[in-house]
């Protein structure tokens, strides 16, 4: 007995058997499975089911690694052009004191701080803290958002070559649900 594809305008519906007389009705339409219509299953007309496609869940997992990453990386770093430039200019100046002991630091003349640390030194004259204290609070917090970015990269990482390796829909799945994003070394 064959089926003939039933369409719904330009929807596929199903399949539909027809009768002993050739008809088609209703009662014999075979209706997709509820995951047809998602974009990780493809048909097949042979099987007459519904297939998980590995690449299109990979790539979906892909994205959805992505997009985790980016959204607790930035729960670190902070968003905005302006400040993007201020914190990159204070890693700047902290990288640049960075070895300097701190009398010397402290002992720069007010020109000398302007030029080579403009924003600490601004920092500096307004709370009255000495140069070298705003210059190494600046590289702790320099610091610390590199490490904890540096783990949500290395763990991001991992889990997409898991992912791509992983032979098919159902294990990449199973990789995807066990990575944890709460990892520390």
């Amino acid at each position: 007995m064959h089926t003939h594809a039933l369409f719904l305008g330009n929807e596929f519906q199903g399949e539909v058997t027809p009768d002993s007389l050739n008809h088609y009705s209703a009662d014999r339409l075979v209706p997709l499975p509820t995951n047809y219509w998602s974009k990780d299953y493809y048909w097949t007309w042979s099987g007459r089911t519904a297939v998980e496609d590995a690449v299109r869940v990979e790539a979906d997992l892909l994205f959805q690694v992505d997009t985790r990453r980016e959204t607790t990386q930035m729960t670190v770093l902070t968003a905005g052009g302006a400040k993007k430039y201020v914190y990159n200019r204070k890693a700047a100046e902290a990288i640049l004191a960075s070895g300097i002991v701190a009398s010397l630091l402290n002992a720069l003349s007010l020109v000398e701080r302007k030029k080579k640390y403009p924003f600490a030194y601004a920092e500096s004259a307004l709370t009255g803290e000495p140069l070298s204290t705003v210059l190494t609070r600046f590289e702790a917090g320099m610091n610390a958002s590199a490490t904890e970015n540096a783990r949500i990269e290395a763990i991001a990482q991992k889990a997409k070559r898991d992912i791509k390796a992983a032979p098919t829909a159902a294990a990449k799945r199973t990789v995807f649900a066990v990575i944890n994003w709460n990892w520390s070394a």
